[in-house]
């Protein structure tokens, strides 16, 4: 990720500082927000499961990813394997220099 994520999830945090917090008292931290909703009940106590529903979702969807995406580049890696293994076969069978 680099300098890419270095630029962005501090960009996020400013983000969330700045507009979120000022508008709706968002915060970062999960027993805050749940203390509050079930101080507060209502409203809030019914948007709770969001809360807890959706990072979680969220780290199964990214985790499936990143393992697909890791397989590819396996499968990539064991790909080019196969490919010279056999390119040397064929050019043994064809008496040509391996």
């Amino acid at each position: 990720m680099g300098l890419w994520a270095a630029k962005r999830f501090p960009t996020a945090d400013v983000i969330h500082y700045i507009i979120a917090i000022p508008i709706s008292d968002a915060s970062f931290n999960p027993a805050r927000s749940t203390a509050t909703a079930i101080v507060n009940g209502g409203w809030a106590l019914e948007q709770l499961w969001m809360f807890w529903f959706a990072p979680i979702v969220g780290a199964l969807v990214g985790a499936r990813s990143a393992g697909s995406l890791a397989f590819v580049g396996l499968r990539t890696q064991i790909d080019k394997v196969v490919h010279s293994l056999n390119a040397a076969r064929i050019k043994a069978r064809m008496g040509w220099e391996v």
